[in-house]
């Protein structure tokens, strides 16, 4: 199959997921104050092009696109669930998180041992975030959700990719917290997912993780 066919039928194919994602998602409202949500419009879109890009970026090796695809189709599933809900629910992140870590065996970018060392250490450095969190700013700075989506990232990224994806995650929600505190759109109070941000950093990580760190370390 050539680049652009490759590439078009993953365009296609992700914007029929972001349609299932978007009305097919449990406690994602299709209708808001009867009106369609920009989600409706902007999930298919957003599917479309990841995954076309992905057709283009793994022309020829079926298996990192399929496996990169089916992840990145979690990832963008559990940002705009965690966005709109405030919640990652078990029913998605758990069985998503065993299956990355039983495709870490045909995946040619990391070893199951690796797989499993990142779902661990970043299942544990998120749990204690959590504790810390709770104890010094009060429920809802972090919660269970984040360190179960830590383990799926990890799973993903492996070691030592897990070391660009939750840096690149907190910060990138650090910096969203500081804009919108100086922009008047939120408050010390205010509760701000993690779950987006966390997403993104694994997202990133799982694609150049390998890279960033070379770059970093060179």
């Amino acid at each position: 199959m050539s680049i652009s066919l490759l590439s078009l039928t993953a365009t296609v194919a992700g914007a029929v997921v972001g349609v299932a994602l978007d009305r097919g998602t449990p406690g994602l409202p299709y209708t808001v104050r009867r009106r369609i949500p920009a989600r409706a419009l902007l999930l298919p879109i957003a599917a479309a092009l990841v995954l076309g890009w992905l057709g283009i970026r793994f022309s020829g090796e079926p298996c990192l696109l399929t496996l990169s695809a089916l992840y990145s189709v979690v990832y963008l599933a559990v940002a705009v669930i965690d966005y709109e809900t405030h919640r990652i629910p078990n029913v998605l992140i758990l069985p998503a998180t065993a299956a990355a870590l039983l495709l870490s065996l045909p995946d040619p970018r990391l070893s199951w041992q690796s797989a499993l060392l990142g779902a661990v250490i970043a299942f544990v450095v998120l749990f204690l975030a959590v504790v810390v969190a709770e104890r010094v700013f009060g429920t809802g700075a972090f919660g269970m959700g984040d360190a179960k989506l830590g383990a799926f990232i990890g799973a993903t990224t492996g070691v030592p990719g897990l070391i660009v994806a939750l840096p690149l995650g907190i910060v990138a929600a650090g910096l969203a917290a500081i804009l919108l505190l100086a922009l008047g759109r939120a408050s010390r109070r205010s509760y701000i997912p993690y779950g987006p941000f966390l997403c993104l950093g694994g997202w990133v990580a799982m694609l150049w993780g390998h890279a960033i760190l070379e770059w970093w370390l060179a």
